[in-house]
């Protein structure tokens, strides 16, 4: 198995520290696949006096509609847009492809409402409370702004316009406004260093400055600056996005519990992962952007530890979905640009600033964090 210091080393600055990381050459891969998500077969584009949610293909889930009261739902505003945007791909009545576009339009209108500039960034805020996470109305989290970023980048598609890129590049930019530990946050926050330099997106930044550091959160936001940086070809987008998977490299051990669901988080509650299948999939997902069998071989742990919430359905997707992914893996390392692959050598060239820091990274164990809150 490769090891860690025969990965090429990328650097950034953020937060006034110098951060080394991994640089794996993501290329091309598409982590959102274009086609995928559509509407309910029996769904049409109306344009009527009903609230926007229960006009768009899929409406809110009911914390958000009854409990929450709020009449927009990252997750599915991201869901939403992908729908539309396959449905207006895929073609159809002209009339009926103009309102699917006027319902893109309107739900982005509702996203803009809850934008906040700080620092020349956007981020998108919360209007209501998070009690168990100690969050006041208006917080800000990194994977709502990559929901908006994904479901922005599938709109651009289909219905491109100066204003949802304008919108969308400052969402990102969010993220290179970096807090890091030990330092008084100088305004909001989605991106945080901490003490071993790992970068993390987090989920449920805290007011004094303290990160939850939430596995799924985390992901999220690479897939959200991984999409970004391809869409305007924006280079400090995806080094954001490689140190963030990096952190993932040295730290995902910590996630796990042998036997049971893994950590959903590694600071604040602590809970087990409500989602197993879906720790499973972002691991083959990131296994698929970076070519690292460490990814895979970590998605195969997982699996097993939490293989007494998989049915025998499940245990099939997951086993198609990584065939799939080492056939095209091995395509990758045949072509010399994959990274971690059993096959008697290292399929990346060193680079030469690897050498003086390969020491280093020889002597560093998987993580510098302090342990999980109790």
């Amino acid at each position: 198995m490769i090891a860690k210091f025969d990965i090429p080393l990328g650097q950034l600055e953020l937060a006034g520290r110098t951060i080394r990381y991994f640089d794996y050459p993501l290329g091309k891969a598409k982590i959102m696949p274009r086609r995928g998500v559509l509407p309910p077969a029996n769904w049409k584009p109306r344009l009527d006096d009903r609230p926007l949610d229960e006009r768009l293909p899929y409406p809110l889930d009911d914390l958000y509609k009854k409990e929450l009261n709020q009449p927009f739902q990252p997750a599915q505003y991201k869901r939403n847009a992908t729908a539309l945007a396959n449905y207006i791909r895929r073609g159809g009545k002209p009339d009926d492809i103009d309102r699917a576009k006027r319902l893109l339009v309107e739900q982005f209108g509702m996203l803009e409402a809850l934008c906040v500039e700080d620092r020349d960034a956007v981020f998108v805020q919360n209007p209501f409370p998070w009690p168990n996470r100690n969050l006041s109305p208006g917080w800000v989290s990194a994977i709502v702004n990559a929901f908006a970023i994904l479901g922005n980048i599938k709109m651009m598609e289909v219905a491109p316009g100066p204003e949802v890129a304008r919108l969308t590049r400052r969402m990102a930019d969010a993220y290179l406004l970096a807090h890091a530990e030990g330092e008084p946050p100088s305004g909001r926050w989605i991106t945080y260093v901490d003490r071993g330099s790992n970068v993390w997106f987090d989920e449920y930044p805290q007011p004094d400055g303290e990160a939850t550091l939430v596995l799924n959160g985390h992901i999220f936001a690479i897939h959200a600056l991984y999409e970004a940086a391809s869409h305007f070809s924006d280079e400090r987008y995806l080094a954001l996005a490689t140190a963030g998977i990096s952190t993932l490299r040295k730290t995902l051990p910590r996630f796990r519990c042998r036997g049971m669901r893994n950590h959903y988080s590694l600071r604040g509650i602590q809970r087990p992962d409500y989602l197993p299948i879906r720790t499973v999939k972002q691991q083959l997902e990131l296994y698929k952007l970076t070519g690292d069998e460490f990814f895979r071989r970590m998605a195969r742990r997982f699996r097993k530890d939490m293989s007494a919430d998989f049915s025998a359905a499940d245990n099939d997707h997951l086993e198609t979905l990584e065939a799939k992914l080492r056939s095209r893996a091995t395509k990758k390392r045949r072509e010399g640009s994959a990274v971690g692959l059993i096959a008697g050598r290292v399929g990346l060239p060193l680079r030469t600033s690897i050498a003086s820091w390969s020491e280093i990274w020889r002597a560093r164990k998987d993580s510098n964090l302090r342990p999980p809150d109790s």
